[in-house]
């Protein structure tokens, strides 16, 4: 009889076999069903089964459930998202107070941003273009300029990155801070994003294409620093200036409209806690038209704008 082959042995067919038969994990606490609580018959019977022989229960997962639930009906309602919110939620940050807390949480804030950049609010590459100051002879060849404005339009994908990596880690993937220091955390660390940029466009920092990565890395490296220490002299070029502004103004919009969402989020719990037995339908309508109505735009005044661009 013909032994079976060895496939670790014949390396073309070990990876093609390995691609062929893809492992798929298996997940036995699933976050969309809890066996520990399920009334389905097929789970009582495993429930059933697990106590006789001593087999220790799985853990409940009604809770992680509830944050998909709540996840998935938060990206429904931002996918709804339009101009005329994003206008509201401007008009209200400019009147709130400036150290106003803001609750931000990973999942609505990630796609908050996402929305408003397949929106175009959040578009550098057409505002620099359309800048006098950005101007061709900001970056290091003229040649370069068309690209260096469309790669501006990363900045955002470097924001999003930003909001990951310092919620991420925390206890249900949230944090509550004041907006003053909010703005100043995010500004920096997008200003030193910017910096890198202008390593890499602006500055003659003899990268080239044919260097590995570790001298790359090295030259713009050294770029970095001599664009940091340009910015606090002040001797940064007008197109450089006009790339942090916009930026920082940026980071402003992607803000207030957080903290309008934080603001939406803490007044519809506010209600449907008041809607108690104690509480009249018409008392419980009178606070919801209190709340301005900014998602459905039926009662809001700034939902009635011309729908001119952010």
């Amino acid at each position: 009889m013909e032994q079976f082959p060895l496939y670790r042995q014949e390396n073309c067919e070990w990876e093609e076999w390995k691609q062929n038969n893809v492992i798929v994990p298996i997940n036995e606490q699933s976050t969309d069903h809890c066996v520990q609580h399920c009334e389905h018959t097929v789970c009582r019977n495993v429930r059933s089964k697990n106590k006789r022989r001593n087999i220790e229960p799985q853990s409940c997962t009604c809770e992680q459930l509830a944050i998909l639930e709540k996840i998935t009906f938060d990206q429904e309602r931002i996918s709804q998202l339009r101009l005329q919110d994003i206008l509201a939620a401007q008009t209200a940050y400019k009147s709130a107070a400036y150290d106003e807390t803001v609750t931000v949480e990973l999942g609505p804030a990630t796609a908050l941003v996402e929305k408003m950049r397949t929106m175009g609010c959040l578009d550098l590459q057409k505002y620099l273009r359309a800048s006098r100051d950005f101007t061709a002879r900001t970056v290091r060849f003229n040649a370069q300029y068309s690209a260096a404005t469309r790669s501006a339009n990363d900045f955002i994908s470097k924001l999003i990155i930003y909001l990951s990596t310092t919620l991420a880690p925390l206890l249900h993937q949230s944090r509550s801070i004041a907006t003053k220091d909010f703005v100043n955390e995010m500004q920096e660390a997008m200003r030193l994003e910017i910096f890198w940029w202008v390593s890499e466009w602006c500055l003659p920092n003899k990268v080239r294409r044919a260097d590995d990565s570790v001298t790359r890395a090295l030259n713009l490296k050294r770029g970095f620093y001599v664009a940091r220490k340009a910015w606090i002299r002040g001797t940064s070029s007008k197109g450089v200036k006009v790339l942090v502004e916009r930026m920082d103004r940026t980071v402003e919009l992607v803000i207030a409209v957080l903290l309008w969402w934080d603001t939406r989020m803490e007044k519809e719990k506010a209600c449907e806690e008041n809607k108690e037995p104690g509480v009249s339908e018409e008392e419980v309508g009178s606070a919801e038209g209190v709340l301005g109505m900014i998602w459905t735009g039926s009662e809001s005044g700034g939902s009635e704008g011309s729908g001119e661009s952010v």
